[in-house]
């Protein structure tokens, strides 16, 4: 919590990529790219709740193996005319109202550029 309100991180995966094919669990020194910016996330002291939000099932999988939460995400979230403003919308309705109603603070996470924990 952070002046007692939640934190939610929400990191956007999706499956597709026009660089480099899937990208999201490409390996970087041995681990998957998103499984650094989904462990950065989890050791910080503010963030209360990790999510990930994506199409693709080998993601979502990695994800709730790495200790994140996952949304399924639409694939009309995930193309590459879907803008973030749709992900974030998407990710609150999926919320319970329980959550929805404590007005959370959400963090964008992306992780192609994932930093530190020392940075949270």
């Amino acid at each position: 919590m952070l002046d007692g309100k939640l934190v939610l991180a929400l990191i956007p995966a999706r499956g597709g990529s026009k660089g480099i094919p899937r990208k999201n669990i490409a390996l970087l020194m041995g681990k998957p790219l998103l499984s650094y910016t989904i462990e950065a996330a989890l050791s910080s002291v503010f963030v209360d709740e990790v999510w990930v939000s994506s199409e693709d099932r080998e993601i979502l999988q990695l994800a709730s193996m790495c200790g994140a939460r996952i949304v399924t995400r639409p694939y009309v979230f995930a193309s590459d005319t879907a803008s973030s403003v749709s992900v974030v919308e998407h990710f609150i309705a999926h919320l319970s109202n329980e959550i929805r109603s404590q007005d959370p603070i959400i963090l964008y996470l992306q992780p192609t550029s994932p930093r530190s924990s020392k940075a949270f």
